[in-house]
This record gives structure tokens, sequence and C-alpha cells, in this order.
């Protein structure tokens, strides 16, 4: 059996900048496909959504389809909501988030995140106490980016950060911003909405699948409507209660017990 998590390799959208980085490229499509073309020898074939196995069969169109499965990742229980202000307090601290509104992002900064439509989108909102909070890798060209929209002390940039610190982030921040034009599954908003987080991301690939209607849907890159989304989440109390209660009832629905379950059925088979 194999586990095919995305084929992200082979739609790689990201910007070519020399000879030697398209080369690179293409020798790893090239790894990659041979991959691909090893997996007809397994049983079955599962992939982590049915955004990824629709892609898979498009691009492999050896692989008979009945031999690929499509099986949810699970959630572990660690995500859950803290209530633990003293604790909550001190992380706020820690990272110089006090009295700020937190709009929060998790992943690298590979091309299919499109964290610089969120910056452009933080640009927008001008008011000084919106704040981004970045977890993960951050490249030249969006550095570069925050300085030029002079956005440069408003964005909080960690590094990387342990499960831990990961649930006490999610569970202080005002929402996640994932804008995404594709995933292959997509953790962070479910992770985020396990911790009460609210979640804007966007209808592409595999995120409809795993947010259902717990969450605020804009386009990609339509900075202004991610503006608007992260302003009317802001203000509007109903519609983040609204979003909290659903995305607790979403992220329940992932499961590992079932996942593993699934899997053991498939070997057995």
């Amino acid at each position: 059996m194999v586990v095919c998590h995305d084929i992200h390799p082979l739609i790689d959208k990201s910007p070519v900048q020399s000879f030697w980085r398209r080369l690179r490229i293409k020798c790893y499509q090239w790894r990659f496909r041979i991959n691909l073309r090893m997996m007809k020898r397994a049983k079955f074939i599962v992939t982590v959504s049915n955004n990824t196995r629709n892609e898979l069969l498009a691009f492999c169109s050896f692989i008979p389809p009945e031999k690929v499965i499509a099986l949810h990742n699970g959630l572990d229980s660690r995500w859950n909501t803290l209530n633990n202000e003293e604790l909550l307090a001190r992380a706020r601290k820690k990272y110089g988030l006090s009295n700020k509104r937190i709009i929060f992002h998790v992943g690298n900064d590979n091309w299919y995140k499109n964290f610089g439509s969120l910056l452009q989108a933080l640009a927008v909102l001008r008011e000084p106490t919106f704040v981004l909070l970045k977890v993960g890798d951050i490249g030249p060209a969006n550095r570069q980016l925050i300085r030029d929209l002079g956005i440069s002390d408003r964005v909080v940039h960690v590094q990387s950060a342990s499960d831990e610190e990961l649930l006490l982030l999610y569970n202080l921040s005002d929402m996640l911003v994932f804008p995404s034009s594709h995933e292959g599954f997509g953790w962070p908003p479910l992770e985020a909405m396990a911790c009460g987080c609210p979640v804007i991301t966007t209808a592409k690939a595999s995120l409809p699948e795993v947010c259902g209607e717990a969450c605020l849907y804009v386009e990609p890159f339509d900075i202004h409507g991610i503006a608007s989304a992260i302003r009317e989440l802001l203000q509007n109390c109903s519609l983040r209660d609204q979003l909290i209660a659903r995305g607790k009832c979403q992220a329940h629905r992932f499961s590992w017990r079932h996942t593993a379950s699934r899997m053991l059925e498939l070997l057995c088979t």
C-alpha cells in the first residue's frame, strides 16, 4: 500500500529565477514521475483527500481508479480550547502581542501557501492593532514585500514552534487566515477549529473537503476580499461565535481512530 499526500511537484507554480533552478525543478519532477510509475505495483493507493485522488488519476492514467482510495487524515486530540488565562497572558507577553488583534498564519513560504496575498491584505487593513503572527519560513521575496508594504512592525515572525507552542498560539489568535491556492489536505484550518480559532480560507483543492461550512471562503488572490473578510470577522461577534461552534463540530469529524481502522481494513483485504 502507498499513501499519496499531494502531487505538488507536478503542478509547481513557484517563480523560476534562473536556468539552474528550472533544471532542478525539471529533474525533481522527472524523479517524481518515476516514483508515480512504481505505484501501479501497489495493491492500494491511499490519498488524503478526494481532490488529491482526482489529481493523481488525471496525471496517472496508467493507475486503475479502483485501486485509489481517498481517506482523510485524522486530527490529534491535543488540539483543543485552553482556559488557562495566565498561561495565555504569558504567551501574549512573550511574543509582544498584548492589546493586539491577531491574524494567524501557519506554514512555510511555498508557492501554494500564497502568503504574499495575506501580506497585501494586512497592508490594506491600516489599523495598527491588527498584527499578523506567522509561524514558518518567510522567503526572500516576501521579506522584501513586507518592507515594501511598510508593515514590518505589524508582522510577528516565529520561525518554528512546537505543538505545545502552536496550541497556545491558536488559542491566542483572533483567526487563522489560510489563503492557499492549493493543498493536498490542509491541517492548520482543522487544528485552528479544534482550538476555537475561526478560519478564513479558500475553496481550492482539498480545503472545502476539510473545512466544510465551518469557515469563511475567499478567493486566494482577491486582496481586498481577504481584507474585507478579516475585518468582518473581527467586527461581527455573532459570525465569529457561529464559526467557532461550526469549527468545533467540523474538527470532531476527523479521527485518527477512523483513519487507522479503514487502513487496517484495506491491509486485510
